[in-house]
């Protein structure tokens, strides 16, 4: 049986070739899509962790995607509830810079107090040549991965908002995000004094970060322009630990959309082998007349039309689980996004393509079972 349709899909190499492709493309699509968005959590969890921070406080308006930043007055209130627990709070002023040098992809930017960035775990790559910012100057530091795609180095400047900034210092990859300067400085160019839109907070050894997250989020304080009325404190306090959980959960469109594709891949799936089987059907009509008049069964005929499908959609998982893991290791080279190709879901992928090539098999089987022998032999 094996043999048989191995020489049939052998017969037509073309034609069995497309339909492997096609199926490909649906396999690869769905695995790249997930693995950008798991890879990108992944990075962005790992960066946050690297910085030593327990608990990254957020404005509400801020974490739901909007601009509303953090009176700095907040901090002391966060450090009086938590008591001795607080070992640091460094405050962060959060912006995008669109173009680095040649990049022209964003990335997250931090003002920072220069003390502050040696509690952040940023170090310099000692070239002789880096430092710190002042921070009274519009100087930048940027990590090694970034200089390298936009080809700049220590004494070099780049644009942003409408201004000049050196290079001054190269920093190890993997800790908070890949550009900081001075936050006295953009809190002036975003218009934000005594405000920041992070508190990252590093507790003492022994405190635990959800249990000063809740008590961070009783904190009671003034209604504005209702002094004698109380709110809670609308921030939104993050504890490290569980930052992957609450990045994919707030990735929610993209996950949808990422579940959609999965179903693109099964009718991709379907598809292709539903019309490859046909035609195959229909091209060897005479053949399945013969073999029925020497004796073959319907079973028999319908599982060599099932095994060539199934047979497609193997070599089709195959050949997009390659592409994938190709196109995991050339898109961090050219956009610097990583993707993580898992296990779990090559198995899911996998799934939806032979699920997909035996449904695009069944109505194509039953048509070559059911032919009648004589018809079928005469058949031109």
């Amino acid at each position: 049986m094996a043999n048989l349709a191995a020489a049939n899909l052998w017969q037509r190499k073309t034609r069995s070739a497309i339909s492997v492709f096609g199926i490909a493309i649906g396999i690869a699509l769905l695995l790249v899509l997930k693995g950008m968005l798991i890879g990108t959590i992944e990075e962005i969890t790992s960066r946050m962790k690297n910085t030593g921070a327990d608990i990254f406080v957020y404005s509400r308006l801020a974490w739901a995607g909007g601009t509303d930043p953090i009176p700095i007055a907040w901090a002391d209130k966060i450090k009086e509830t938590a008591g001795d627990k607080i070992e640091s709070v460094v405050l962060l002023v959060q912006d995008v810079i669109p173009q680095v040098g040649v990049w022209k992809q964003e990335n997250r930017l931090w003002g920072v107090r220069s003390e502050d960035l040696a509690a952040l775990n940023v170090e310099l790559i000692q070239d002789g040549k880096s430092r710190y910012f002042r921070d009274s100057e519009y100087e930048m530091l940027i990590d090694s991965r970034l200089a390298e795609h936009s080809r700049l180095k220590v004494g070099d400047t780049t644009r942003h908002l409408g201004r000049d900034w050196k290079i001054v210092g190269i920093v190890d990859v993997g800790v908070g995000v890949r550009v900081y300067i001075p936050f006295g400085l953009l809190q002036v160019l975003k218009d934000k004094e005594g405000s920041a839109d992070i508190f990252a907070i590093k507790l003492k050894e022994g405190a635990d970060a959800q249990e000063v997250a809740t008590a961070i989020k009783r904190i009671q304080v003034p209604v504005p322009g209702k002094p004698e009325e109380m709110m809670g404190l609308p921030v939104e306090p993050i504890v490290t630990a569980t930052l992957f959980e609450t990045f994919r959960d707030k990735a929610g469109i993209i996950n949808i959309f990422a579940n959609y594709v999965t179903f693109v891949a099964l009718i991709i799936s379907f598809l292709m082998i539903l019309l490859t089987m046909y035609t195959v059907v229909v091209e060897r009509t005479r053949d399945i007349g013969i073999l029925k008049s020497l004796g073959a069964s319907r079973m028999f005929i319908a599982r060599n039309i099932i095994t060539e499908s199934l047979a497609l959609a193997v070599a089709g998982v195959v050949v997009g689980t390659i592409l994938s893991i190709a196109a995991s290791k050339f898109i961090p080279w050219v956009s610097m996004l990583d993707v993580s190709i898992s296990g779990e879901w090559v198995l899911v992928a996998a799934g939806m393509g032979l699920v997909g090539g035996v449904l695009g098999a069944i109505v194509p089987a039953m048509l070559a079972a059911n032919k009648d022998p004589v018809v079928a032999i005469t058949y031109e």
